[in-house]
């Protein structure tokens, strides 16, 4: 781990070796700065995957300069460099889609099955009722469609966008799983609005639970994961906006440790300005069904005691 800025004048820094963590998070002053103190045979490791997110901006200017982090500059300039190529958080059903998506299906899971045993099957699947709406999701990994309304998606005073059926179809999805004993659950949307409102929705219908559900943009799940994710894309008409950039969705779609399901319109997610426009989210959204439909049960390795 690095010494803070203040600790790297206030002590001697002569470190053999040196490993950057998250390096494509880093921009260029903060390693450079770094760099500077080092003695020259020292050895520099960047660890992180220029595939997932770069520094957060928030100005053109900040976009100019920082859209493009060191890490992934090294990375197209061809230094040498060793793809980590086993994924130990999520299980087979789950990350292959991602893998073949984000990573030409060079990145394998540890786990062929979950490690853990929800209870949700085809026998006892997940029940979320909303209004006159009932979903029935008998597996761990599920597009939970939504039917669109005229007007249903707006923003907020600052552009951001929200969809407020879809925010309570999460508030309730997440407490289904809540009552079936799930005590881990991180709900993501790219929409800072969306995850206000949902945060807001929570505390209050579910003021009493115990549980504490994280939600977050996806921005600020870089590095978070949870045995369930539910994953708010909250547009659900015109272009395919953030999905078409690899990295949100790349870290969208890879969380979960054990289920993961992704509440939108299948609709608009099927149609041709979104399928010409996503790219790579579609993919991983068509290989997802490939896996779905090829699993006709989710063994659990290994099986608890009964």
């Amino acid at each position: 781990m690095l010494p803070s800025k203040r600790e790297l004048i206030r002590r001697d820094f002569n470190p053999e070796f040196v490993i950057f963590d998250e390096a494509s998070f880093f921009r260029d002053p903060e390693i450079f700065h770094v760099l500077g103190q080092l003695r020259a045979d020292a050895r520099v490791l960047f660890v992180s995957d220029h595939k997932q997110l770069s520094p957060p901006v928030f100005t053109k200017q900040g976009e100019v300069a920082w859209s493009a982090s060191a890490f992934d500059r090294l990375i197209k300039k061809g230094y040498q460099q060793t793809l980590l190529n086993v994924s130990y958080r999520s299980h087979k059903i789950l990350y292959h889609p991602t893998s073949v998506a984000y990573y030409e299906a060079k990145v394998k899971s540890f786990q062929e099955s979950p490690r853990r045993n929800l209870g949700i099957d085809s026998t006892n699947p997940l029940v979320v009722q909303l209004g006159n709406l009932t979903w029935s999701l008998p597996g761990l990994s599920h597009f939970v469609h939504l039917p669109r309304r005229k007007n249903d998606t707006k923003k907020d005073p600052s552009g951001s966008m929200f969809h407020p059926e879809e925010a309570k179809l999460g508030v309730a999805l997440a407490y289904s799983l809540v009552a079936r004993g799930v005590r881990d659950i991180l709900i993501m949307s790219p929409y800072r609005a969306q995850v206000a409102l949902v945060q807001r929705l929570w505390e209050q219908q579910h003021p009493d639970v115990q549980v504490r559900t994280k939600i977050q943009t996806v921005d600020a799940s870089q590095g978070s994961e949870a045995d369930v994710v539910i994953v708010l894309i909250t547009r659900n008409t015109g272009t395919a906006g953030f999905l078409q950039s690899c990295k949100r969705p790349n870290v969208m779609l890879s969380r979960a440790r054990t289920a993961q399901y992704v509440v939108g319109n299948w609709n608009w997610v099927g149609g041709k300005t979104f399928t010409r426009d996503s790219g790579r989210f579609y993919r991983y959204l068509d290989e997802a069904d490939r896996i779905l439909d090829n699993a006709t049960a989710y063994p659990v390795a290994p099986k608890e005691p009964e």
